[in-house]
């Protein structure tokens, strides 16, 4: 899968696929998550982070997930996780970008205690989130750390106040005994599909650094640099989860992930790692290629309801929604 630009260049394709199990973590009854649309910042626990300025286990509500995390954030799951680790995507892309993305939420409950609600939205992220080598290297413990991701902190991620949100709205955990919920990655701009890094060089000589990313204390002493470039995702948008009321006992959601990329090969200067001996057709088209795909999952549109067993055959053929959905977010 590749964006049809208008002046093509070939590039291998990849895709990272796994979920994340929320809910059901020392005795919590709610949480909330952020899902984002890059590979190396893809989830952040925002439980965890409003719960506590330093991250222990009973503050987390990701149950089990094939994320990778961050060795400094944290000791549980991870506040701050990736869906590979930064040496994995750097072995094999050396610039890459998101061709699309998207989450499904299910139910894991049975019928009988699935009690609850939950509230989704979406919110565009800003051009200001933590640079990788200070993310990888520096404990993300403030709650007003997330809000350089969307302005939003932390506290009001947990809490019922994203349902303020222009793309807020709710339903209960019974809703989605009956099927689940397919959310496609929503954009808001071009920008979005720039070619980023996939690995952050700070590194400019012997002595110095380099990075448009500080980390500065108090008293103005300089603790680490980085660059945004990699975890730049401007034009993107984030997709916030909340729910309470859910049973202490048990996960209640799995969340299913899935990010196709494309990107320019890495090479080394030993043959270690098997390159594509070709690459698939470039496509080539343009601006309004994509700006109609861009309009394809545009605000409420990016929700899409997936029936369960044959009441979803009964309805797909008669919503193409499914189908452009589907195309996009998987």
């Amino acid at each position: 899968m590749r964006v049809p630009d208008l002046f093509s260049f070939p590039t291998a394709t990849y895709h990272l696929h796994g979920t994340v199990v929320l809910g059901g973590v020392n005795s919590l009854t709610g949480g909330s998550v952020m899902f984002l649309p890059n590979p190396l910042l893809s989830c952040v626990d925002t439980k965890m982070i409003a719960s506590a300025s330093t991250y222990v286990a009973t503050d987390g509500c990701i149950n089990t997930t094939s994320m990778g995390k961050y060795a400094n954030n944290l000791p549980y799951f991870g506040a701050a996780i990736g869906t590979s680790t930064t040496n994995n995507l750097s072995a094999t892309l050396s610039t890459y970008r998101v061709v699309s993305w998207g989450i499904k939420i299910s139910n894991l409950l049975p019928e009988l205690t699935a009690t609850g609600r939950l509230i989704v939205a979406i919110a565009p992220v800003g051009d200001e989130i933590p640079g990788l080598n200070n993310l990888a290297n520096r404990t993300l413990s403030n709650k007003h750390g997330v809000a350089c991701i969307t302005g939003l902190s932390a506290d009001t991620h947990n809490s019922s106040n994203i349902l303020n949100l222009p793309s807020g709205f709710e339903l209960t955990i019974g809703d989605l005994t009956r099927g689940d919920l397919e959310i496609a990655g929503t954009y808001v701009s071009p920008s979005y599909f720039n070619f980023r890094n996939s690995t952050d060089t700070t590194g400019y000589s012997a002595t110095y650094d380099v990075g448009d990313d500080l980390l500065v204390n108090s008293v103005g002493v300089i603790g680490s640099t980085s660059n945004k470039d990699p975890l730049r995702m401007s034009g993107g948008c984030a997709i916030l989860l909340y729910w309470e009321g859910v049973p202490s006992t048990a996960p209640c959601l799995q969340v299913e992930y899935i990010y196709h990329l494309e990107g320019t090969p890495n090479l080394t200067t030993t043959p270690a790692a098997p390159i594509a001996s070709s690459s698939l057709s470039s496509l080539i088209g343009n601006t309004s290629i994509v700006e109609s795909a861009l309009a394809t999952v545009a605000g409420t549109k990016a929700f899409q309801w997936i029936s369960k067993g044959a009441d979803f055959l009964n309805k797909a053929s008669k919503n193409p929604l499914v189908g452009a959905l589907a195309t996009l977010a998987m």
